[in-house]
């Protein structure tokens, strides 16, 4: 269906003019385009929103950065704004304030522009409402270290959400002597190498054109703009 055809309209919920799409979801418009919101041209509307609305299939091409790989419907928020960082961050800031949490656990946090500013500002918000004498608010962040490397220092936070500890663990649980066998019966049912590492090369190589299309093509431009840049200070 297209607007056409009545795919999207305008309606009142609660007194409060809404973009209703299929007769089911309902999305909210900007607040200086109520008082037209339903006299106005819809596709004017829609153009001057905060989203673009587009169809599913497009989201390998057009989306350029997912949390998770092939959900499209959350949300981006930009936390390095600081208008933008008070009000995603007011109820977290009032309940520790009320002494009524001890602290936060931030969710991937290196899907953020700047993660280390990101905590750092995060952690100067907590310190600043924190009473005298009082402990400081715990941080910790969702984020798997690699093999060797440590957590930064500098970020102000508590440590990991156990990422590295859990891998340590989970460890004692399976005994090596068994990756032999099961690289043999993975190299008997595939026809390929029983090693892991051109199985991984693979997998990105899949992925990477599919779902990761977008993102593959923003690292795609930066890399060259990196790579021009560098050619210009060292030419």
């Amino acid at each position: 269906m297209t607007i056409a055809q009545g795919a999207l309209s305008v309606e009142l919920v609660d007194d409060v003019p809404m973009l209703v799409a299929y007769g089911e979801h309902r999305l909210p418009l900007r607040p200086e385009d109520h008082a037209t919101a339903t006299s106005g041209d819809l596709t004017a509307l829609l153009d001057r929103q905060h989203y673009r609305l587009a169809s599913w299939r497009t989201a390998n091409d057009d989306l350029n950065w997912r949390r998770f790989f092939t959900i499209n419907d959350l949300a981006g928020l930009r936390a390095e704004d600081p208008p933008v960082f008070e009000a995603s961050h007011r109820l977290y800031l009032d309940l520790y304030a009320e002494g009524l949490i001890d602290g936060v656990r931030v969710d991937h946090v290196d899907g953020l522009t700047d993660p280390a500013g990101y905590c750092r500002t995060l952690r100067a918000h907590f310190d600043a409402i924190t009473p005298a004498g009082a402990d400081p608010a715990y941080i910790v962040v969702e984020k798997i270290l690699a093999e060797g490397e440590p957590l930064a220092t500098d970020w102000g936070i508590d440590g990991t959400s156990g990422y590295d500890f859990m891998a340590q663990v989970t460890a004692l649980l399976h005994d090596e002597d068994g990756a032999a066998p099961l690289a043999e019966l993975w190299a008997d049912i595939s026809g390929r190498a029983a090693a892991f590492e051109p199985e991984d090369l693979r997998r990105v190589r899949t992925c990477c054109p599919g779902s990761s299309r977008g993102s593959l093509a923003v690292a795609s431009r930066r890399s060259s703009r990196w790579h021009g840049r560098r050619r210009k200070a060292t030419g």
